[in-house]
């Protein structure tokens, strides 16, 4: 008589597998409770304006003076930009009569822009301007310099950083480049207000800082609100403009459209285990 015996079959298969997220810079989506106006500008070229994506309060912008859309703007993802000029320094984006409170700017704010620029010297170039240029942030005429400066508060204040000029965020006429001043609304804080220039590109994961400074003042109430300057002046932007967005908070440099760092996503598991017990094959043979 012979016996074959299989007394215990036990197979356990597990598998992990570990994702990380690469880094990238990806446009705004739907605005949070924070986003006072938000501004993707990918009309076609010809389009009479351009709509606030914040439904609530939202002031949509007409360009003025041949300034224009459809430009292509950083990559895909991002669609068209605004054109203004590359020359001509009076083409803008106007949102008309709003005031300082319908901007969002009466106490803690954060004022950004996606930007392509010809040039950062020679010329003033408005980024955002607020009221009859009471409250400018701009691209300063000479030095490399960006500025933040009101004649809305008291006193006027002016606050500057100064643009890389070598490094991961130089300058370079061919790049996009994020712009950002942060103020947090409390007056008696010793910096309470931060500038941001930061070269677009999907290695980066936030945004760069170039300045610190306090501001002693909230801002006073004014009538006028544009991308670029007033339509009466020149001193406009020298290039292309893209993702403006205006905040009631001091935004950080993590919170910009710069994506977090590469992080690994929790480990996913998956177990398989068939167990044979006792199992037991006979065989006999007289």
């Amino acid at each position: 008589m012979a016996f074959l015996k299989l007394s215990a079959l036990s197979v356990l298969v597990t598998a992990t597998w570990a994702v990380t997220i690469s880094a990238a810079v990806i446009p705004y989506g739907s605005p949070d409770g924070n986003t006072t106006h938000l501004y993707h500008f990918d009309d076609v070229a010809g389009s009479t304006s351009t709509t606030d994506t914040v439904t609530t309060g939202g002031i949509n912008l007409s360009p003025v003076n041949g300034a224009n859309f459809g430009s292509s703007s950083f990559s895909t993802a991002f669609g068209n930009a605004g054109a203004l000029s590359t020359t001509a320094t009076n083409r803008i984006f106007s949102g008309g009569l709003a005031t300082t409170s319908q901007v969002g700017i009466t106490n803690a704010f954060t004022i950004e822009a996606v930007l392509k620029l010809s040039a950062i010297s020679g010329t003033y170039q408005q980024i955002v301007t607020v009221g009859n240029n009471q409250v400018q942030f701009r691209i300063d005429n000479a030095g490399n310099t960006m500025s933040f400066v009101s004649t809305a508060t008291s006193p006027t204040f002016t606050f500057s950083g100064a643009i890389p000029t070598a490094g991961a965020n130089a300058f370079d006429a061919s790049a996009f480049y994020h712009v950002a001043v942060a103020y947090t609304g409390d007056e008696t804080a010793a910096t309470n207000i931060a500038m941001y220039w930061t070269k677009l590109d999907d290695a980066t994961t936030s945004a760069n800082l170039i300045s610190t400074g306090t501001m002693t003042a909230d801002l006073l109430a004014v009538t006028g609100f544009y991308v670029g300057n007033r339509n009466t002046r020149s001193e406009s932007v020298l290039g292309l403009v893209d993702e403006v967005r205006i905040s009631n908070v001091a935004r950080t440099a993590d919170q910009f459209i710069f994506s977090p760092a590469s992080v690994p996503e929790p480990a996913f598991a998956s177990s398989i285990c068939l167990v044979a017990m006792g199992f037991l094959c006979r065989h006999r043979r007289a």
